[in-house]
């Protein structure tokens, strides 16, 4: 009986623990996200890996797309490094893949420019979803990218709102 007591006692504080560290750490992230923000970034891209996204997904783009030679004219890789604040390799492969889109309807831009004032307006807001993100299996969420970049995301408005 003693046994059980000592298991018990010992798995409740293995979960308070547990729970504790989660809680710090979530802490420190949200710390680092946001005086990351607006700060020029410190670390170098892998363009090779970063490009394998934006390879796939342009086989089933709708919108048109800068070619690599007006690309590197523009030195697209210089702005993208400038901007490039994001934390996980998804968000970075996506980011490459939205700066070589060149949307042509009116409707496209305004959603996007609309969605990035609301982010800007919404510091607190903008963190969350920063942490979200981050908590995300990055595998899970290349393969999701991968599906709603060939399937119908017209069946998924959120989703389709908030990538594309």
């Amino acid at each position: 009986m003693e046994l059980i007591y000592f298991f018990s006692i010992l798995a409740i504080g293995f979960i308070v623990v547990t729970i504790y560290d989660v809680y710090k750490s979530k802490k420190r992230l949200r710390k680092r996200i946001i005086e990351n923000f607006g700060q020029i970034p410190s670390f170098i891209s892998n363009f090779e890996s970063i490009k394998a996204y934006h390879l796939e997904a342009s086989k089933y783009e709708k919108h048109r797309l800068i070619d690599a030679i007006t690309w590197h004219d523009l030195e697209m890789d210089e702005v993208y490094k400038r901007i490039n604040n994001t934390s996980t390799s998804v968000g970075e492969e996506y980011l490459y893949h939205v700066l070589h889109q060149c949307p042509l309807d009116v409707d496209s831009i305004k959603r996007r420019e609309s969605l990035i004032e609301w982010l800007e307006q919404h510091p607190d807001e903008r963190v969350d979803i920063q942490v979200i993100l981050e908590g995300w299996a990055k595998k899970i969420i290349i393969t999701f990218l991968i599906i709603c970049s060939t399937q119908n995301i017209k069946e998924f408005p959120l989703v389709s709102y908030l990538l594309f």
